[in-house]
């Protein structure tokens, strides 16, 4: 997405703890398979720290977390030019196939007009609730700009910002389609439901892109 963009710097350096991570990689992981994930994890972690220059730690770990079960999907996440990060192909998806589900925050009409449409603390709107939401947010460095929100149905809305209840699908950005959104306001489960299909045979390193919609933007944005 493109807010994702200001947080891309290039030339960091590999942490100076990933040398143990190898060698405790190398002597246990295949005697703990749980602590091989946590090494797959944090070899992840320094490839998006370093080598793909993601300065913000809180966001790094995250694409790494994400990239675990992206890569389960046959995608992985990474920088698209222009754009911050994106997500790509591993494999062909063939037309039709469905490639993910959004995942996020359940907020309501509500929740929307009192912490994105109008100004923060709008008397008669913010609550204490609202108060804590924000604040928890600022504490773990996580935006509120309102970039990740889909609108499921008049009351229903689910936003992808935060990195802790979102999941590698808020990484896909807005171009020329290969991918459609499909919802249901109420699945099997009798939760909300977005999911991706694939409009085409996607090929292996493709760019997964959809179309945001005219309403995402706003009158200064630069569609790229």
């Amino acid at each position: 997405m493109l807010s994702e963009q200001s947080r891309m710097k290039q030339g960091s350096r590999l942490p100076a703890h990933s040398a143990g991570c190898r060698r405790l990689q190398s002597s246990c992981s295949h005697r703990y398979p749980i602590l091989l994930s946590v090494l797959h994890l944090c070899t992840s972690f320094q490839q998006i720290h370093a080598v793909h220059g993601v300065q913000d730690p809180y966001l790094a770990l995250h694409i790494a977390r994400m990239n675990i079960a992206a890569n389960t999907a046959g995608v992985r996440i990474a920088p698209s030019p222009g754009k911050g990060m994106g997500v790509f192909a591993l494999r062909q998806h063939t037309q039709e196939f469905v490639v993910g589900e959004y995942a996020g925050e359940f907020l309501s009409q509500r929740d929307i007009d009192a912490r994105y449409e109008n100004p923060l603390r709008t008397p008669g709107l913010w609550t204490p609730e609202d108060e804590w939401w924000y604040e928890n947010r600022v504490k773990r460095g996580v935006g509120c700009t309102g970039a990740y929100i889909f609108k499921v149905d008049d009351d229903l809305y689910i936003d992808g910002e935060d990195c802790d209840t979102a999941n590698w699908t808020r990484f896909l950005n807005h171009g020329e389609p290969n991918l459609r959104v499909k919802s249901l306001a109420k699945g099997l489960d009798g939760k909300p439901r977005v999911w991706f299909v694939a409009l085409r045979d996607i090929e292996a390193g493709e760019e997964l892109l959809w179309d945001y919609g005219e309403s995402y933007w706003k009158e200064d944005d630069v569609v790229v």
